[in-house]
């Protein structure tokens, strides 16, 4: 049998297991979810991104436009008709669809950021959950008297 003492100190060392597994889980939540809120955060600067290179490159084929323009009339081709139109035109095409594979880049980096950031967040609750039931485990054996304790060698006396 345990002395007052013993099971004094057997009740405080269980009081204090229980509070460090909370705690661990409670500290590892909040990683989780600053870890989840980085990832919102970059997540919203990749598809800003995304979109500011997009605005980059069409204002890009606009100088090329022009100069493309300038070059043929310096060449004395008439830029208002025919394969001046063409060229024009295809630099534009051109233009819009490398911007629009920028937007949908960083939208889609934006995506893996989320996503990323949702599994931190999940990752963060598990750990919260796991120390609750950790300490509730440590609880259920540590209260009991050590006269109760299935495993404890002080339970065994020789006859």
């Amino acid at each position: 049998m345990c002395s007052g003492l013993e099971q004094i100190l057997m009740a405080v060392s269980t009081g204090l297991q229980v509070v460090g597994q909370l705690s661990r889980g409670q500290q590892q939540q909040d990683w989780g979810e600053w870890q989840a809120e980085q990832a919102r955060a970059d997540a919203q600067a990749a598809r800003e991104e995304g979109e500011v290179r997009g605005e980059r490159i069409k204002k890009l084929a606009k100088r090329q436009q022009s100069e493309a323009r300038a070059a043929l009339a310096a060449a004395g081709v008439e830029t208002g008709a025919g394969t001046a139109v063409v060229i024009d035109r295809q630099i534009g095409r051109d233009a819009e669809a490398d911007a629009e594979q920028e937007r949908l880049a960083g939208q889609r980096r934006g995506a893996r950021y989320e996503q990323e950031g949702e599994a931190y967040r999940i990752h963060g609750r598990n750990a919260a959950t796991g120390s609750m039931l950790a300490a509730g485990a440590t609880l259920a054996t540590g209260w009991r008297p050590s006269s109760l304790r299935v495993n404890d060698p002080s339970n065994y006396r020789d006859s």
